[in-house]
């Protein structure tokens, strides 16, 4: 009976009642009906989303762009529910408070109200962490919230490690529905300088992104100015790049990743360039990388990780460091240090690959609560003719820590002269 009431209210029969609740029992046979009547009403409707902003902060021409309740339709709670989520997922506001009362109802039609309270301006981050592939690294952030009441924002983020520091900054402008698209201008200055990747590179673009489903889907163009080394020389390469790249993560939800008893993540992405449209060398380029995670009823976890990758190009002398592939490292072929798996020169200096396949398997047992040990293979290539697999095999210890899950790694690379050594890779992250 209960549920019935439930199940009407959320509907918009707020006048339904119980008429009639009988139990009728015979003895003779051991038999009992049980008669409802229950009564709906009227089915009650949604009039106008009327918005009430604690201080002017968006447009009202923007925040009808969330609203996809029309006059006159019918009530649905699950409607109204997801009008609060999208405006409490837009970061505009820290409250959103709904009323739609039927007590306010005119002819059975319920105005409806939302109340905003607007987020701070603006949101600082800032954080540290290690890895060995990079170092201690340092991160420093701003997002402004709020540009205009047209719901621009933007952000910036400086990044400091011992093999890296960069800077990049983004301004985002809504799009037609800003629950699912935007436009944005980007641009970054990265400065790697590892045992094997020296280069300082400038970016400047644009882009659209709008999710579609399950797939985040982004259309790009960057033009990239890059000064890297290449054996005793240091070129200078001249890019403009169009770009596509779809994400497809399971589950959706962030708090759902970050400890991912089951799940997948896949990407695929391609770039190019041709030296008619401003750039130094016509290329196209390529990538598909997966992770999958499967959880068995006493918690084990196998874990399988995969990206292959391409490049056709008319000079590959031209291709800068940062577009060529590299392996090995903290999470890509364990046992091997970071990015040394891929062509050398006739000096032996590393100088990347038009080509990779990576792969890997893990298994992981849990043996307390938050602490897990885990057996891995990783295998993978960076190459420009055909591949010579570099493997590496190690034992890890795992924790689910406050601030996400942490991997102690050893892993020993079976291929020399680049293996052959026990390493520690530490890392920190989400596992989707």
């Amino acid at each position: 009976k209960k549920r019935f009431q439930v199940i009407a209210s959320e509907r918009g029969y707020f006048d339904a009642k119980l008429e009639k609740n009988e139990i009728r029992i015979d003895l003779k046979h051991y038999v009992a009906d049980v008669i409802l009547h229950f009564s709906t009403g009227d089915r009650y409707k949604l009039g106008d989303v009327v918005f009430k902003q604690e201080k002017y902060w968006l447009a009202p021409k923007l925040l009808n762009r969330y609203v996809e309740i029309k006059p006159g339709q019918y009530y649905d709670a699950g409607d109204l529910q997801q009008l609060q989520g999208d405006l409490s997922n837009s970061e505009y506001y820290k409250q959103v408070e709904i009323n739609a009362s039927p007590k306010a109802a005119k002819d059975l039609v319920i105005p409806v109200d939302v109340l905003l309270k607007p987020q701070k301006p603006h949101k600082y981050i800032y954080g540290i962490g290690y890895g060995t592939d990079t170092g201690v690294r340092t991160k420093l952030g701003i997002t402004g919230r709020r540009v205009n009441d047209r719901g621009h924002h933007y952000s910036a983020e400086l990044l400091v490690s011992e093999i890296k520091y960069g800077i990049a900054g983004e301004y985002i402008i809504p799009g037609r529905d800003p629950r699912v698209d935007a436009w944005g201008l980007r641009s970054s200055y990265v400065d790697e300088h590892s045992d094997t990747r020296n280069f300082k590179a400038l970016t400047l673009g644009g882009y659209y992104k709008y999710r579609d489903g399950d797939w985040l889907k982004t259309y790009a163009l960057d033009y990239r100015i890059e000064r890297y080394e290449l054996g005793e020389e240091t070129p200078t390469s001249s890019l403009l790049m169009p770009s596509a790249e779809w994400t497809r993560t399971l589950p959706a939800e962030l708090e759902k990743r970050i400890f991912a008893t089951n799940g997948a993540w896949l990407r695929l992405f391609v770039r190019g360039g041709a030296e008619s449209l401003l750039s130094d060398t016509s290329f196209i380029q390529p990538q598909v990388s997966a992770k999958w995670i499967r959880s068995f009823k006493n918690r084990h976890r196998l874990i399988g990780r995969a990206a292959v990758g391409t490049t056709w190009v008319t000079d590959f002398e031209a291709l800068p460091t940062s577009l060529r592939f590299f392996t090995g490292g903290d999470r890509t072929v364990r046992g091997y240090k970071y990015a040394v798996i891929a062509p050398v020169d006739k000096n032996g200096d590393v100088v990347g690959g038009k080509h990779l396949i990576e792969a890997s398997i893990e298994y992981e047992i849990p043996i307390k609560e938050k602490w897990s040990i885990a057996l891995f293979v990783d295998s993978g290539d960076a190459f420009n003719d055909s591949p010579d697999y570099k493997t590496g095999v190690g034992l890890g210890l795992h924790w689910k820590s406050p601030i996400g899950p942490v991997r102690i790694d050893f892993g020993r690379g079976l291929k020399q002269p680049v293996g052959n050594q026990l390493l520690l890779h530490l890392s920190i992250g989400p596992d989707l």
